[in-house]
């Protein structure tokens, strides 16, 4: 089942990434795409380093299990709010 969701996981991501590049590029003037997607993946390295050390903490404290539940559940709660009906379009075009 692990690999199985492995697999799942694998092909959204490389679906997800290429549709958020291209909505990304009609999106923002030309000029400056490429600054953009520079930002963005800044973000996601930096965003990935923050979970990897509250993982670690939270896993010394209170053990491995309980830290990815933790986090995956944290994910989740911040993940919809992102998509609730008030958050808004960072573009600004809706």
């Amino acid at each position: 089942i692990a690999i199985a969701g492995f697999l799942l996981i694998y092909i959204f991501e490389n679906i997800r990434r290429p549709i958020g590049v291209s909505y990304i590029s009609s999106m923002v003037d030309s000029g400056i795409v490429a600054t953009v997607l520079s930002t963005d993946s800044q973000l996601s390295a930096f965003t990935a380093s923050v979970i990897a050390i509250a993982l670690g903490y939270i896993a010394d404290a209170a053990g491995i299990g309980w830290a990815i539940v933790i986090i995956s559940l944290l994910m989740t709660f911040f993940s919809f709010a992102a998509i609730l009906p008030g958050a808004k379009c960072v573009s600004g075009k809706d």
